[in-house]
């Protein structure tokens, strides 16, 4: 009970630092910061590669959609920071994700079938 309690102590105070700390930020530590949640996204997508030679078509599915999203997240980098600093999302993973996603889908890339893996 006590570490939980702790544990949700410090969790609270480390996001409300990050909050707190979020209006500080100057535009140029925003770009660098969005910059390296998009390549975070790149190399999280073709860590799925390896399922590319599974036996199951659902998993090879999902390793072509994570390489169509790789592919369209290393074509549209700039300009998927440049939207991001104009909405002026903030500092969170979370949210980076969601508008990465969001983008994703709403350009019609939701599925490609390709090897993008390298």
């Amino acid at each position: 009970m006590r570490k939980t309690l702790l544990f949700i102590l410090v969790w609270g105070l480390t996001v409300m630092g990050v909050a707190a700390h979020a209006g500080d930020w100057s535009s140029q530590e925003m770009k660098q910061y969005y910059e390296a949640q998009v390549a975070w996204e790149i190399d999280h997508c073709l860590q799925k590669c390896h399922l590319m030679d599974s036996r199951s078509p659902t998993l090879r599915a999902k390793a072509r959609q994570e390489a169509g999203k790789a592919q369209y997240l290393r074509t549209y980098r700039a300009q998927l920071v440049n939207d991001m600093l104009a909405a002026e999302i903030g500092p969170s993973h979370y949210k980076v994700q969601q508008f990465l996603n969001e983008r994703y889908h709403d350009h019609g890339y939701a599925y490609l079938d390709l090897n993008y893996c390298e």
